[in-house]
């Protein structure tokens, strides 16, 4: 008897259709994984397990077909996000997690950049990547592809460095004098 009560009020406390005591925000996760059986099961389970509904998902190949791309469209505590991250990179498969900005991009720009690099120094890339707050959008077996708003001054400086470890390409880059259209974004090699 105490179990199915208990159980029951766990279950009320997290249903979706009760008015939320905190504000709740739709977000999109990003996440790249090992292309195997069984790992949606496990991604879904760190939505579940939190309270999460997975409102919609899109699972697709990278260049690279051993692994996917995820973008999984939630709905909940902005504060509970980075524990959801956490979890999802304690999984073996999955190689990089982001939250991706789905806002107006009309006043901002991108940097896209494509990093050709050894594999044994992919790991110190991908870091230094996540650190800078660019975010994997593909790669290969050789080349990471990352993309970054709000580009810095700071970050031909970070472009420099990132040199020391494989080539670098500026796929996007900006005209920070005045509005550019398309055709201004150029591909430059560092």
């Amino acid at each position: 008897m105490f179990k199915d009560s208990m159980r029951t009020r766990t279950l009320i406390e997290r249903n979706p259709s009760q008015p939320a005591t905190s504000s709740r925000q739709e977000t999109i996760f990003s996440l790249v994984v090992a292309n195997r059986p069984g790992v949606l099961g496990r991604i879904a389970l760190v939505f579940s397990r939190r309270g999460y509904n997975i409102e919609a998902l899109s699972v697709s190949h990278t260049l690279d077909k051993r692994f996917s791309r995820m973008l999984i469209q939630c709905e909940g505590d902005p504060s509970r996000y980075e524990e959801i991250m956490k979890q999802a990179r304690k999984i073996i498969d999955v190689v990089h997690v982001a939250i991706e900005n789905r806002h107006d991009d009309s006043d901002q720009f991108k940097m896209k950049i494509a990093v050709t690099c050894h594999s044994e120094k992919k790991a110190i890339v991908l870091q230094c990547l996540q650190q800078s707050s660019f975010h994997l959008t593909d790669f290969n077996a050789d080349t990471i592809f990352a993309e970054k708003s709000n580009s810095l001054p700071s970050d031909q400086a970070f472009i420099a460095i990132l040199n020391h470890y494989g080539r670098v390409e500026v796929l996007e880059k900006p005209d920070h004098g005045q509005v550019s259209d398309a055709g201004a974004y150029a591909q430059v090699s560092l």
